[in-house]
């Protein structure tokens, strides 16, 4: 029972690290440059760096996602927002593109109904500011999974 503990503990913890990248890279230049310092820093071995910048982008180069990470896109990571009530809501990623706003937010582990709702929220939310044509997704990052809501 306690390497099951463990193993999912690792997980949490690769989950919210690979989370932490995601935030970090503005565009797909940046990836590189996000996991090496990670890797001077300690925070990731040489197996890890190499196989998250494999991974990473041939994701965000897929037809879909390769807008939301060009150097053309306005992007906002993490960018804190209040709605009329006063109530804080953090999308992990808001892009905005010549073909509408994306909001992304990214998740590890299994889907979970409180995901789609959330990013609706969000989506709601931006809509609400103004924003046109927003595209809500979740981007399962351990599973390499875009889910458009």
């Amino acid at each position: 029972e306690k390497e099951t503990d463990l193993s999912v503990a690792g997980a949490i913890e690769t989950g919210n690290l690979l989370h932490r990248v995601m935030e970090k890279i503005v565009t797909a230049e940046c990836t590189d440059r996000v996991l090496d310092r990670l890797f001077e820093n300690g925070e990731i071995d040489s197996i890890r760096r190499t196989d998250w910048k494999e991974k990473i982008h041939r994701l965000i180069s897929q037809p879909e996602m390769a807008p939301w990470f060009s150097k053309d896109a306005i992007v906002r990571t993490e960018a804190g927002i209040y709605d009329a009530q006063g109530n804080y809501y953090k999308p992990d990623r808001v892009s905005i593109t010549s073909e509408g706003t994306a909001v992304i937010d990214y998740k590890t582990g299994k889907p979970y109904p409180e995901h789609i709702h959330q990013i609706k929220q969000y989506a709601l939310l931006l809509e609400s500011m103004g924003y046109s044509n927003i595209q809500p997704y979740i981007l399962y990052l351990d599973q390499g999974l875009l889910k458009a809501v």
